[in-house]
């Protein structure tokens, strides 16, 4: 099976918020799609990262 994956990045907040989409396809036709937002915090020094996903599959 041949698949066609397409991949994104946006920097809503430089470097506290950062989207990532995937789709993947198949002869055109959208089989799944993802999207990943990743909020980086600062907490007492250090960086902890927070994410929500959303994601749709076919089927």
């Amino acid at each position: 099976m041949t698949f066609q994956v397409e991949g994104g990045y946006l920097q809503v907040d430089p470097r506290v918020i950062v989207v990532h989409t995937d789709k993947v396809g198949k002869d055109g036709e959208l089989l799944a799609a993802a999207m990943l937002a990743w909020e980086f915090v600062s907490e007492g020094g250090r960086t902890r990262a927070l994410k929500q996903l959303a994601d749709m599959l076919e089927g």
